[in-house]
């Protein structure tokens, strides 16, 4: 198997998963992101590249990357760690971990997706939380490449305002990050223990025991490593100031190519999801080409401790209504689904 000529430190994470290492330009300070792939099992035909939310850890998505890439031998996804997020390689200069850093990060990661697969080949952008954001700013420097958007729990605006940005915004202020990156020390020695406790209550149920390990060791790792905490700060510092206003033209000119997931309580969306919906005809009364439909109860924002293959099974729908759909049928987006589910503790809330 070829694998991609831009990755260092490849290693096989499962039967069909891989890992490895983009080193980044000078303009990021040589910096490393984290990767993890699935290659299609035949040629190329539709790329997806997905961007995890803050903290972007990029294990625990592993299912719905390895779900996703299932659906069709043509389809070769990969999942990226924001910079700095993560034990996996070395945590690169403060200048590097910025919203804007992220942004450039994933252009050049994009850039060399392009080069490696056909001209012809689909490329769909997907994000998590602030992942969303960031992939539409990246869709808007490389809007001739794109043929999708799938925005799952997506923070496009006003995420300072939120119910979650409005209390833990001082977490993320040049004082937390001082003070957590300390506290974070201190737990090193517990965190093993502390670590279960922060997740779902109902996870060890729901999950196999290698995904539930997975989820122990990168909550421990967050908690208990300083490095990685103290990126998702900065990062989270700068989302309360440039995520702002919503770019409503951006929107309407990619309507037809934008799919949207909501949980329908999201503290890290709160009102800001009617902006979204009327920029993209969303709203009652507008154009019913748009379509709302009810997703499968219980999925919350931080989805990838629990629920990896029914966002994973969403996202092939959105395939199949976009860049799968059949010569001559017209395009099926901007379309919303929508998830019934209270916050549940610790998770829900961290997760940007």
């Amino acid at each position: 198997m070829q694998h991609p000529p831009f990755l260092s430190s490849v290693r096989q994470v499962n039967e069909s998963l891989f890992s490895g290492a983009f080193t980044h330009s000078y303009k990021l300070a040589k910096g490393q992101s984290y990767v993890i792939y699935a290659p299609a099992r035949q040629r190329v035909t539709t790329l997806v590249f997905f961007l995890t939310g803050n903290p972007g850890l990029l294990p625990v998505y592993q299912p719905f990357i390895q779900t996703l890439a299932s659906s069709s031998p043509n389809l070769t996804v990969f999942g990226h760690a924001a910079l700095g997020h993560g034990s996996e390689v070395p945590t690169p200069p403060k200048s590097a971990l910025t919203l804007n850093a992220q942004i450039d990060a994933n252009v050049e990661l994009l850039d060399s997706l392009l080069t490696w697969v056909d001209k012809d080949t689909k490329v769909v952008l997907c994000g998590h939380s602030v992942g969303t954001w960031i992939m539409c700013e990246v869709a808007k420097r490389r809007p001739e490449r794109v043929d999708a958007l799938f925005l799952i729990t997506p923070t496009l605006c006003k995420i300072a305002n939120t119910p979650n940005g409005r209390w833990q915004y001082y977490l993320f202020s040049p004082v937390g990050q001082a003070i957590l990156p300390i506290c974070a020390r201190l737990l090193q020695p517990i965190a093993a223990y502390i670590a279960p406790r922060t997740l779902p209550p109902t996870i060890q149920a729901n999950v196999d025991p290698a995904h539930y390990e997975i989820a122990k060791i990168q909550a421990a790792a967050f908690i208990s490593n300083p490095k990685i905490l103290k990126s998702a700060l900065i990062l989270a510092w700068g989302e309360m100031f440039q995520i702002a206003e919503l770019d409503r033209e951006f929107l309407q000119q990619n309507r037809d190519k934008i799919f949207c997931f909501f949980a329908k309580t999201d503290n890290w969306v709160g009102d800001s999801r009617a902006e979204v919906e009327a920029a993209l005809g969303l709203s009652e009364g507008q154009t019913s080409h748009a379509r709302v439909i009810a997703g499968e109860p219980g999925i919350p924002h931080a989805f990838a401790f629990e629920h990896n293959v029914q966002v994973a099974e969403i996202c092939i729908r959105w395939l199949r209504e976009s860049v799968w759909r059949a010569d001559g049928q017209a395009p099926i987006g901007p379309e919303e689904i929508e998830s019934q589910v209270t916050p549940r503790g610790f998770v829900d809330e961290a997760t940007m």
